[in-house]
């Protein structure tokens, strides 16, 4: 008899209301004891705690990362930020550096005109294969950005300093 009263109390409305507002299914999971401990530092209620991370981890809060971002770093300074394109790494000259999971920054050798980039991109663009639409279609976006700033003299290249990481030798 209770599961009789259980679907006309949720038809009304009634009982727990739920935490998120997109589709949802419950899951069992066991985790680390020091896992839990840093889900609570996030959020009290694990299930939100959960959610958080999954959406910090991807740089996400509120759904799905642009493939594209201008990102302010200063006064009409900002930096490009990308979502991973794995067709980027066919120009020589280019990298990709990832800054946070899933978001990338742009690095160029010195030297290289940025005309140059957005020549290869555009090669990269109409060489690409049709069933790759989200890589061409964040490609197009990039190109976008890129001509847009190129045209109105907006963007300056500047340089990041690369190290060797750290061996086992200097910490002696």
């Amino acid at each position: 008899m209770k599961t009789e009263d259980a679907a006309p109390r949720r038809a009304r409305g009634g009982g727990r209301p739920p935490k998120f507002r997109e589709p949802r299914r419950p899951v069992t999971v066991t985790l680390p004891e020091r896992t839990l401990a840093r889900l609570t530092e996030i959020d009290a209620d694990r299930a939100r705690a959960i959610v958080r991370a999954a959406d910090n981890h991807h740089g996400s809060k509120a759904g799905p990362d642009k493939p594209v971002e201008i990102l302010p770093v200063g006064p009409r300074l900002g930096v490009i930020v990308l979502a991973r394109c794995p067709m980027l790494s066919r120009i020589s000259r280019l990298r990709t550096i990832e800054i946070a999971p899933s978001r990338f920054l742009l690095a160029i050798e010195p030297g290289t005109p940025i005309e140059r980039v957005a020549l290869e991109i555009t090669d990269l663009i109409d060489g690409s294969d049709p069933s790759n639409a989200s890589d061409r279609a964040l490609l197009v976006e990039l190109l976008a950005a890129l001509r847009t700033r190129i045209r109105a003299s907006t963007m300056e290249k500047a340089e990041i300093m690369f190290v060797e990481p750290a061996t086992d030798e200097d910490a002696r």
